[in-house]
């Protein structure tokens, strides 16, 4: 297993920063807390002295995290150490209560965490809930994925159960039950086994289905729509819903090069029967003027060549001004993977054209990485990766991979070309090698390869297909070791 390792350089300074230190969480809970309170240092250097301010935010975060994770009451003791060498204690309890002396110059501070009791939830009961199951209501408060049903499972915290409530209560109303009330009616916490039981009550309502969209288009600056139909989507209906009604509406304008298209959606009817209510709706669709594309430029590539952009962003000069097709422009930039930013802009240039600017800044060139390790049979082992970025200004990668330990040495070496077959399809081949010295052989082993891979933006996903080739030799066998085999002990 390899480590990979960075190391910062400071210039010279004669000032011994202030130490923090944190403890009474565990190894890694004191690990984890002590970089959280890391952000509270501002600045490249770490401060020679901590003051009174220090302390007390580092107190609150402390105690917010600690709250969070579901201990509710516990305490914070501050052992500090002051510049003139005195050392004093402050203890916490639940809340930051009176404010620290001032002025206070601190050069070391260590936090005791006692946590105190570990509240979780018992039970947890919805009454009036029908639109789904309760086993998957529990998943909104507690971790139900487990093959073990674990106490750390049921964390209780009062912020983590209000957002857990707010959170049904918008699933319900994206299911189309907009008027549901989801309220907490009973909870009791036993203080001293930190058990939590709860009933969270649910009044859902009727069911709100949209039968109907009557969709009236106006272009440009006509007062009577021109474009007129009537859409039946038989869908719940909710706010994420509408606006993305909304937002496939626009859509369908922006590609006929309307870019400043706007859709007000209103209710006109709406039907009860039953535990549902039918909803009939209208979309007014304000298309404004027809936009023309004017000139495509990028700005800040200082490297990479214009070709290369170009090729990925498919607008022309005089073109109708296609927004979809301007954005996703922008992504395939990003893609490139050189860039740490993709901004778009407009510029307006008369009432029918606009011209379409792409800001780039470009990211760091060369990246190298050291690599350290341990393993019962080979030990320490160490290595460099090499990485550069944006190869001869097209966007390629390569990564140059070496490894020596006691036993082996080893070199891979990959090149990769995005989009090289078209949008998402990146081209890529990789050499390798290997000597080691196995128990009773020395290994060589010598190959390399192609390959396409595929990038499915929907999931998130790659998909990739390659061809290998390899030699495996195996030299300075002992054939006495053949022969014999392992021997067993007297």
């Amino acid at each position: 297993m390899w480590w990979a390792g960075s190391a910062t350089a400071a210039g010279p300074t004669n000032a011994t920063p202030a130490e923090l230190k944190v403890s009474g969480y565990g190894l890694l809970g004191d690990l984890r807390l002590k970089r959280m309170l890391d952000v509270l240092q501002t600045g490249k250097r770490k401060p020679e002295f901590f003051d009174a301010s220090f302390v007390e935010d580092a107190v609150l975060l402390l105690l917010s995290r600690l709250k969070g994770d579901g201990y509710l009451r516990p305490v914070i003791t501050a052992r500090v150490t002051l510049d003139d060498g005195r050392e004093v204690s402050w203890v916490w309890r639940d809340s930051v209560q009176e404010p620290l002396p001032r002025p206070l110059r601190v050069r070391k501070v260590d936090f005791k965490i006692k946590e105190g009791v570990f509240y979780h939830l018992r039970t947890l009961e919805f009454p009036g809930l029908e639109a789904m199951p309760q086993k998957k209501a529990r998943g909104y408060f507690v971790e139900t994925g487990g093959l073990i049903a674990l106490k750390h499972n049921r964390t209780y915290s009062p912020d983590r159960f209000k957002r857990s409530v707010e959170n049904l209560q918008e699933q319900l109303r994206q299911m189309g039950f907009k008027d549901v009330r989801v309220q907490v009616v009973k909870l009791e916490r036993d203080d001293h086994s930190g058990r939590v039981s709860a009933r969270v009550e649910v009044v859902q309502g009727p069911k709100y289905i949209v039968r109907s969209v009557r969709q009236e288009a106006h272009f440009g600056t006509d007062t009577e729509p021109l474009d007129l139909r009537t859409n039946w989507p038989g869908a719940p209906y909710s706010k994420a819903w509408e606006q993305d009604y909304a937002q496939s509406l626009k859509t369908n304008y922006f590609h006929l090069g309307y870019p400043d298209t706007s859709v007000e959606l209103s209710t006109v009817a709406r039907e009860a029967g039953g535990n549902e209510v039918q909803l009939d709706l209208r979309a007014v669709v304000k298309t404004g003027h027809k936009i023309y594309t004017g000139r495509v430029s990028f700005t800040g590539n200082r490297r990479t060549k214009p070709a290369v952009l170009k090729r990925r962003v498919d607008l022309h000069s005089g073109d109708l001004l296609d927004r979809i097709e301007a954005e996703r422009g922008r992504y395939r930039l990003s893609r490139l993977g050189v860039f740490d930013s993709v901004q778009l802009r407009y510029h307006t240039v008369d009432e029918q054209t606009r011209d379409v600017i792409y800001e780039l800044e470009e990211g760091k060139r060369l990246e190298v990485s050291l690599l350290f390790g341990y393993g019962s049979y080979e030990l320490l082992r160490g290595g460099v990766q090499i990485d550069e970025f944006n190869v001869l200004g097209r966007g390629y990668r390569q990564q140059l991979k070496l490894g020596q330990s006691f036993k082996s040495s080893s070199a891979a070496y990959t090149y990769t070309m995005p989009e090289f077959f078209g949008e998402s399809v990146d081209a890529f081949f990789n050499g390798s090698a290997l000597r080691r010295e196995e128990v009773s052989f020395v290994r060589l082993e010598y190959g390399g390869g192609v390959g396409l891979r595929k990038y499915f933006r929907n999931s998130a996903t790659d998909v990739s297909t390659r061809y290998d080739y390899s030699i495996l030799q195996a030299t300075e066998t002992d054939a006495n070791f053949a022969q014999a085999g392992v021997q067993k002990p007297a």
